[in-house]
């Protein structure tokens, strides 16, 4: 995508993405200019030392019957000062992230693009989100642990609020996760679209299944709070593993055995995930409700709580976390949420 008169600063990134990470891939690569870019990439030097002159003189000698294409295009189309244009345009562009497959960051370049055509007043918070690194995260989470356990010393009611907490983080958690799963599955395959129901319609049984069984077995359980420790570690424990197995399931797609079974690894994967998420919700509501008969309040609260999780989890990581810091970082950060959570659950006094 480019023009031939001016290139916006949002364009020029995108550009840049596209062309050096196509760079490192392939020894020799050649742009086009235009309202379109064509990008040829080769491993012959002959796409980049072809010149104008030599293919007119092919299509003359060929005879070919066109319309469009003659001399004078030719001449146009891969007029050299243009290229050095563009090129020059491309090459001065300062801490560009190459796009890849578990870090895609063109992802943020095209959408800062889209951004600054249709939302122009919303181009510098997109510019700021892009600076944004995970130690930023790390330190907010921190920041907000420590605030809430200083808090929750001189105010009872905050005690059980760190199961509202921990609802909030496991729908973010939960949303988060299948969203990352999603695109992993479009990163090892190449698409996702006709699986986007089925890899959905597993995480919505998960849960179904994951709250009828809590229904059934937390009756059996006295201590409430060690059980909901015991979810709690499990949920970290899982962001953990599917971090890992992201990590070496990308690292060894070249092993035919292993890419054939990623898609039902995938699939179990979700439909577990689902199982934890519901498993939750069914114990914090046993937890909050104790004696009390306020039934609905205490559902409502937490249902609501969920929701704002799963809506935040959705945002967040689908146009900042994983464009900016890529599948990897977003999962291990989703990991510090739960981390939280988890710590705050098990020093209360619930």
């Amino acid at each position: 995508m480019g023009l031939l008169s001016y290139l916006s600063p949002e364009l020029i990134n995108l550009n840049a993405c596209l062309y050096h990470t196509l760079n490192s891939i392939f020894p020799y690569v050649r742009t086009i200019p235009g309202e379109s870019n064509i990008i040829l990439v080769s491993a012959s030097a002959d796409v980049i030392s072809l010149t104008p002159y030599v293919l007119a003189q092919r299509l003359q000698d060929r005879a070919l019957q066109t319309k469009l294409l003659s001399d004078f295009h030719i001449q146009y189309k891969l007029d050299k000062a243009k290229e050095d244009w563009f090129l020059d345009a491309v090459n001065r562009v300062p801490n560009l992230s190459i796009n890849r497959d578990l870090e895609p960051s063109g992802l943020y370049y095209d959408m800062s693009l889209w951004s600054s055509l249709v939302f122009p007043q919303f181009t510098g918070m997109i510019e700021l989100m892009g600076k944004a690194k995970v130690w930023h995260f790390v330190i907010a989470l921190v920041l907000f642990l420590l605030i809430f356990l200083t808090l929750r010393k001189g105010n009872t009611r905050l005690k059980i609020t760190s199961v509202t907490v921990a609802i909030i983080t496991t729908g973010f958690s939960g949303m988060a996760i299948n969203i990352v799963l999603i695109l992993a599955f479009q990163t090892f395959y190449g698409y996702v679209f006709q699986m986007i129901a089925l890899i959905t319609a597993l995480f919505m049984a998960g849960i179904a299944m994951g709250s009828t069984v809590m229904n059934q077995i937390m009756a059996r359980f006295v201590n409430s709070k060690r059980l909901m420790v015991y979810l709690e570690s499990i949920i970290l424990i899982y962001t953990i593993t599917i971090t890992v197995m992201l990590f070496v399931l990308h690292s060894n797609l070249g092993q035919s055995a292993l890419f054939a079974i990623i898609q039902p690894i995938i699939f179990t994967f979700n439909l577990f995930l689902g199982i934890l998420i519901g498993s939750e919700f069914p114990l914090a509501n046993k937890i909050y409700l104790g004696n009390s008969g306020r039934v609905s309040e205490v559902v409502g609260k937490l249902y609501a709580s969920d929701l704002i999780g799963a809506w935040v989890g959705a945002l967040v990581v689908s146009i900042w976390l994983i464009p900016i810091l890529g599948i990897v970082n977003t999962c291990i950060l989703i990991g510090g949420v739960k981390m939280v959570s988890f710590i705050l659950v098990t020093t209360s006094k619930i």
